[in-house]
């Protein structure tokens, strides 16, 4: 069971001639219900009749923000909000011990962005706290606190405060780009082990890079678009049982990604296009002992679209993986018995059809 509702208010304000603004006041809420009901497997495959799990897990989302912007003398804009959560847990065990439990969180969330146009160009700057709650399957407590409790007594939320500064605009006709660097400091994030069959924090992590973003519309036929980061993701303070990781990488995030697509219009409703991506190496694990080999695929298609009568017809076609190259699919973090890849497909086709009204 799932149920919520969200309730906004907002007004316009002109507190001078040359400045214009809004000001809103929000909450919202959600509440998510439902029941666990698991049994043995028996060797052939089929439900046994040993009862391994009965239990309630709810979950219950809270919150209510102020929020304001401003456009001054038609250059400058300014936004600010703040906002507080309370996240709930209630896990109701329905055998014997019966685990019953219940957690709750609360934060204050603020965000302030200051921007200012020049030309075609905006320059902006913001900071901003952040806030991720656990889901309910990575609060499973760990052995042997499993027969104490059924919700992880030393999981909390994640905070993060956010610093970026930009700039975005246009450089030339049809010519579009965005640039930004960001500073990202993060409190107990969250880090899978024993195969992601349960979840502890890392101290203090820290992420920090620069991402773009190239968009041209070079012809009434040709567009081109390319994107790529660079980044330094890694664990400044993190120590259990397994080790001091602080200094390390953290997985599985890359130090650089990048991609590009090409598209070419032959008729306004036939297509062609093609694209290429990129990812650098990467840890699957908080040691850094097992790096990921980084790869390159790609990809080309065809798309075309037709009114007929009064349905719209969509055709495309896509061929992944062009060079049937070896590359990996998602990464397993801290993944058990040295299973920690998922590879990726060989060269494939896919087709399909889309109808609209």
């Amino acid at each position: 069971m799932h149920v919520g509702g969200s309730l906004l208010w907002q007004a316009e304000v002109s507190p001078s001639g040359n400045s214009t603004g809004h000001i809103g006041v929000g909450v919202d809420e959600a509440w998510q219900d439902g029941s666990i009901l698991f049994y043995n497997l028996t060797p052939e495959g089929n439900r046994g009749t040993t009862l391994v799990a009965n239990q309630r897990e709810g979950a219950n989302s809270a919150g209510v923000f102020l929020q304001g912007d401003a456009v001054i003398a038609d250059v400058w804009q300014a936004r600010a909000s703040i906002r507080y959560d309370n996240v709930w847990y209630i896990s109701e065990n329905r055998t014997e011990p019966a685990l019953n439990d219940d957690q709750s969180f609360t934060h204050w969330t603020p965000r302030v962005t200051l921007g200012r146009a020049i030309g075609r160009q905006n320059i902006y700057a913001s900071i901003a706290g952040g806030l991720e709650s656990p889901a309910f399957n990575e609060i499973d407590p760990p052995a042997p606190y499993d027969t104490l409790t059924s919700l992880n007594p030393f999981l909390g939320p994640t905070f993060s405060t956010t610093y970026e500064i930009g700039i975005r605009g246009r450089a030339a006709k049809g010519l579009d780009y965005d640039v930004a660097g960001y500073w990202i400091d993060v409190t107990d994030d969250l880090v899978p082990f024993d195969g992601g069959s349960y979840f502890e924090t890392a101290g203090k992590v820290r992420r920090q890079g620069i991402e773009g973003s190239l968009d041209w519309k070079a012809a009434d036929h040709w567009s081109f678009l390319l994107t790529g980061s660079v980044a330094m993701n890694e664990y400044v303070e993190y120590v259990n049982d397994r080790g001091d990781f602080s200094g390390n990488r953290m997985a599985p995030l890359p130090d650089w990604f990048g991609s590009g697509t090409a598209e070419f219009r032959i008729t306004p409703t036939l297509k062609l296009n093609g694209g290429i991506e990129a990812v650098g190496s990467l840890f699957a694990d908080d040691a850094n002992t097992q790096e990921v080999d980084g790869w390159v695929t790609g990809n080309i298609g065809a798309d075309w679209t037709r009114l007929i009568g009064g349905t719209t017809m969509h055709i495309f076609g896509l061929v992944q993986n062009v060079a049937d190259k070896a590359h990996t699919s998602s990464v397993f973090i801290n993944g058990s018995d040295g299973r920690y890849i998922e590879p990726g497909l060989p060269r494939n086709l896919v087709v399909g059809l889309t109808l609209g009204w």
